[in-house]
């Protein structure tokens, strides 16, 4: 869905350089441990559909209770007056959002193509999970075992940690509360998408980014921001490239500064998107100086 990506050329950004780390192939026992982990909780899920992890669909539930006060606070766009423009059709869009506070939906850029960019705020931004019965793990580990007769040790081991890691992550899940959050979604001639569900201190400290693919271009990278920030330059490194294609090199740096337009970052890069999201920022207030600096998470 290609837009017309606002901002210039910058070399202002820091001039260390960085490199995308080429994906690593996994080893024989970790494949051996990650297949084995699958297997049985697929088997488990099959045998006692109780035990499958599930997702509470909410289908995007409204409220017109307003959105916590730091929440507001955070984000001007949410503190402007409601227009006709930001209407926003909520249906088989926020599937896993409950309580939508739809009086402050806003629609915070237009682009020339007729994309419309919409931050939407939700009293309980987090996929839930529904609650297994205590039987599914001890299932689970069981059929594990079973899977595990004869394979090297390192593989065992590494088996039994993943399967742990995702019983704890089930529990956690189906027990942790309700958080506010915020989306963004772009919807338009071409198609859309998005999503989000950050609370507000994540987006403080990170943005909420995402990047969709751009037919001949890359890839069109939209981000939402607290107040006080005027402008991002971002870099996007050189080197291989992320996705599963594998072969992808980019063997120049790319540097780009964007504008802010309500609370909203948005330009065009020749990057795909998994690659586009590997990026350096550097926020900036509208008198230049410096108020956050991202790098990238590895």
């Amino acid at each position: 869905m290609a837009v017309a990506a606002t901002g210039v050329t910058c070399a202002g950004v820091a001039s260390a350089d960085f490199v995308l780390p080429t994906p690593r192939e996994a080893g024989p026992n970790a494949a051996i441990a990650a297949d084995a982990v699958n297997d049985a909780i697929d088997a488990v899920g099959k045998a006692e559909p109780s035990c499958r992890p599930r997702i509470v669909r909410a289908g995007a539930t409204t409220t017109h209770d307003p959105p916590p006060q730091d929440m507001l606070d955070a984000f001007a766009v949410l503190r402007r007056p409601a227009t006709a423009g930001d209407a926003f059709d909520l249906r088989h869009r926020l599937p896993f959002a409950a309580r939508v506070a739809v009086d402050y939906v806003r629609r915070a850029r237009v682009f020339p193509d007729g994309t419309s960019v919409y931050v939407v705020p939700a009293l309980s931004a987090r996929p839930a999970f529904t609650k297994r019965p205590a039987s599914c793990s001890a299932r689970e580990r069981e059929a594990l075992e079973h899977r595990l007769r004869g394979r090297p040790a390192q593989a065992r081991r590494a088996a039994r940690r993943l399967l742990g890691g995702f019983e704890k992550s089930q529990r956690q899940a189906a027990s942790r509360p309700p958080q506010p959050g915020l989306f963004v979604f772009a919807f338009g001639p071409h198609g859309g998408g998005g999503g989000g569900g950050l609370d507000v201190s994540d987006i403080r400290k990170h943005g909420a980014l995402n990047a969709s693919y751009v037919r001949g271009r890359g890839s069109r990278v939209i981000g939402l921001v607290p107040d006080g920030v005027a402008s991002i330059d971002f870099t996007f490194a050189r080197g291989h490239g992320l996705g599963p294609e594998g072969d992808r090199i980019y063997r120049r740096i790319y540097r780009r500064t964007a504008a802010v337009v309500d609370n909203v970052v948005a330009l065009t890069v020749p990057r795909m998107p998994l690659d586009a999201l590997f990026n350096r920022q550097v926020w900036r207030a509208a008198d230049g100086s410096v108020i956050n600096t991202i790098k990238p998470p590895y």
